[in-house]
Parts: structure tokens; C-alpha cells; sequence
């Protein structure tokens, strides 16, 4: 395969005998087929993660704190372990985080004056925690 043509997995080529219009637009097919928020970060610019304050409205950069936790490591793996042991421990912590979600799980009812939308919603948080925390609820 020509080099300058790229793949799904590699991207196109570019050098001083590379047309660079040509390149370009591969360029822009190759970065696109990453997910449609790879291209609209090159064509708008990368915004720092934010998060809102309840009660004043207003955003604020989230700390870098977790960047100093894995700006050692030398792959996306060896990051993600450092950042699950970082926020829910080891399976001791989180057999232990574990108990307080299936305690409401196990006591939740639906009250008669709540609509099944809002039950719903409620028992969906309980499940999603214990799955965060490696015990799946069926």
C-alpha cells in the first residue's frame, strides 16, 4: 500500500513529495473516521474538561492533580490502573464502597406518589454504582 494513501489505522503521509492538498483532505477523512469529536477538536481547538459548581452556575477547570498520578506512565493501561486504585482502591475498598449502593438496592421501593420514570431513575444510579464498582446488578 502507497504510504501517502494512509489506512483506517495509519495515518496518510506527508512529506515534500506528497501533494499536500491531497494529503489534507485524506488527512481530514483519516482523523474523522477516529470519531466525529477527533475532527471537530482539530477544526475548533481543545477546551480543558470542565465541570459546573452547583449553586453558582459558573465552570471551572478541573484540577490537574490526576495528571500527576500518570504523567510517568507509558500506556493508556498502565493509567487507567493507576487511576481506578487512585479513586476506588484495591477489591477490599471497593467490596467495602460495594455495601452502601446494594444496601439502598435491596431496601429501595417505589413510593405511590412517584411517577415509575422517577423509580426508575433512582434504581438506575444504585445499578450503575455497583457496576462502577465491579458487581453488576441484572
Amino acid at each position: 500500500m502507497d504510504r501517502a494513501c494512509g489506512s483506517v489505522t495509519h495515518p496518510p503521509f506527508l512529506d515534500e513529495n506528497t501533494n499536500y492538498g491531497a494529503w489534507k483532505a485524506k488527512m481530514k477523512s483519516f482523523l474523522w473516521a477516529q470519531g466525529t469529536k477527533v475532527w471537530t477538536t482539530i477544526k475548533n481547538g481543545w477546551e480543558p474538561p470542565t465541570k459546573e459548581i452547583k449553586g453558582r452556575g459558573k465552570k471551572v477547570e478541573v484540577s490537574a492533580e490526576n495528571f500527576e498520578f500518570i504523567c510517568h506512565c507509558k500506556t493508556s493501561k498502565e493509567a487507567w490502573d493507576i487511576l481506578e486504585i487512585t479513586h476506588e482502591g484495591n477489591a477490599t475498598v471497593r467490596e467495602s464502597k460495594l455495601q452502601q449502593p446494594i444496601t439502598k438496592f435491596e431496601n429501595m421501593k417505589m413510593l405511590e406518589t412517584k411517577k415509575i420514570a422517577e423509580f426508575y431513575a433512582r434504581l438506575s444510579v444504585v445499578v450503575n454504582a455497583c457496576s462502577n464498582l465491579g458487581d453488576a446488578i441484572p
